[in-house]
């Protein structure tokens, strides 16, 4: 993490604290590098109400990981084929999601991730492909303006988890002062 960081210009104590509190809450704290996407009916419900707005619906696909990525993730975001939505499931400490976006990141970073996927989730990679994310969708700047809501939509694409966000970069900002 610490060549990753510095390969980024992520070297100033806001930056740090930002980055670190972001990968925090997308990994667990460290403990998950690959999306866990067993899910019961009500956490389906809860995760994506638009997509599952009905109980036969979320039935169907309680604790089925696989048919769960492909209902939520397949047919977009570059996942075109049956099962590319399991095989570009979120990994790595910012969780990359979906073929275009793991074809992104083999761009940024040289990893052959479209062909290995499951790369993504390997730390080494995973923090490699953490800083390029973050230098390349602007998030040191973000940083430097305590924006972390702004850091969360830069990385997530919407608020989910902010508050948890939040308090991990603040948590992190004690330590990296």
């Amino acid at each position: 993490m610490d060549a990753a960081a510095a390969a980024n210009a992520i070297n100033t104590p806001a930056r740090i604290a930002a980055w670190l509190g972001q990968i925090h809450a997308e990994t667990a704290g460290l403990t998950r590098f690959e999306e866990n996407l067993n899910y019961s009916a009500d956490g389906l419900r809860a995760t994506w109400p638009k997509r599952f707005p009905t109980d036969a619906a979320v039935q169907a696909l309680a604790h089925n990981p696989q048919r769960i990525a492909e209902a939520v993730y397949g047919g977009r975001m570059g996942n075109d084929n049956a099962g590319d939505g399991w095989l570009y499931r979120g990994r790595g400490m910012l969780q990359l999601t979906g073929k275009d976006q793991y074809a992104e990141a083999a761009h940024w970073t040289g990893l052959d991730l479209v062909a290995t996927p499951a790369l993504a989730a390997d730390p080494k990679s995973a923090a490699v492909i953490a800083g390029a994310f973050w230098r390349v969708h602007g998030c040191n700047a973000l940083a430097d303006r305590g924006d972390t809501t702004a850091v969360t939509k830069a990385i997530n694409g919407g608020v989910e988890g902010l508050a948890e966000r939040q308090r991990q970069t603040t948590r992190a900002a004690l330590i990296w002062r």
